[in-house]
């Protein structure tokens, strides 16, 4: 399990604005959890960055903690999406809402697909 900090939105949202995951090594699998999230940003890097899909920025251990950088991206939750969006009505709000679904889906399609590096340090498997 990783530790999650839900705050609010920082008022100067630029390019030096990132996102820090942390694992905690005490907390069951937190290092397994790390090593998997790393193979995965990995793995999306060999295949070539995915727009849909955050970027990985660089990680780090400091103590018994295991981190992550992380591109921030503002969009909230697609639970805040809901709250804060009214159902489509017109024409153009449907054709947004498709929009961002197919850019949803084509996300979870790279991350479906992802060919994970070999444990012989041999290429991808």
């Amino acid at each position: 399990m990783y530790a999650a900090y839900k705050t609010q939105e920082p008022p100067d949202i630029d390019r030096h604005t990132f996102v820090l995951k942390s694992f905690e090594n005490e907390i069951p699998d937190g290092k397994e959890q790390y090593d998997q999230e790393l193979n995965s940003f990995a793995s999306i890097l060999h295949a070539g960055n995915d727009p849909n899909i955050v970027s990985f920025f660089g990680s780090f251990k400091h103590g018994d903690t295991f981190n992550t950088i992380l591109e921030y991206a503002n969009g909230g939750t697609l639970e805040d999406l809901m709250q804060r969006k009214d159902p489509p009505k017109t024409p153009e709000d449907l054709y947004e809402l498709w929009g961002a679904l197919s850019r949803l889906l084509q996300g979870l399609v790279t991350l479906h697909n992802l060919k994970f590096p070999s444990e012989d340090g041999e290429g991808f498997m």
